[in-house]
């Protein structure tokens, strides 16, 4: 129980630290120990991991690129390569986290923590259900 509670907050700590980062190799850094912590996880996590970022920041790296093109008119790689990293990193966090932490262990200290986690899983059972309804149909 200690153990999943020390790794949320690990988990916290990492998410704050990946959005202060603003320079690649920083964010490569963290993008490796990442990988390193997945183990045999790692080609799941990273899958999840970055159909979530191209959906995220896709649109808003081409919405950017192209208003910076035509208003500015030079690319801004510099800051799309960050953002990008930024993006993959926080989400593969979030899949190493659901992998390796027990939630309700992690939040057991706190009635009200727990049951906002118990609304959440319901609520999230709740649409998961619906979408396989739907693909049913």
């Amino acid at each position: 129980m200690i153990e999943d509670r020390l790794k949320l907050l690990l988990y916290l700590i990492g998410l704050v630290v990946a959005s202060w980062l603003t320079s690649p190799f920083p964010l490569l850094l963290g993008l490796l120990l990442v990988v390193l912590l997945a183990g045999r996880d790692l080609f799941s996590i990273l899958h999840r991991a970055l159909l979530a970022t191209l959906a995220f920041s896709g649109p808003i790296s081409l919405a950017y690129l192209g208003y910076s093109w035509w208003v500015l008119a030079r690319l801004p790689l510099d800051w799309l390569v960050g953002f990008n990293l930024r993006v993959l990193l926080m989400a593969m966090l979030g899949f190493l986290l659901m992998r390796r932490v027990n939630l309700f262990q992690a939040l057991a200290f706190s009635r009200r923590l727990s049951y906002l986690l118990v609304l959440a899983m319901s609520q999230s059972l709740v649409w998961r259900r619906t979408l396989d309804e739907f693909r049913l149909a």
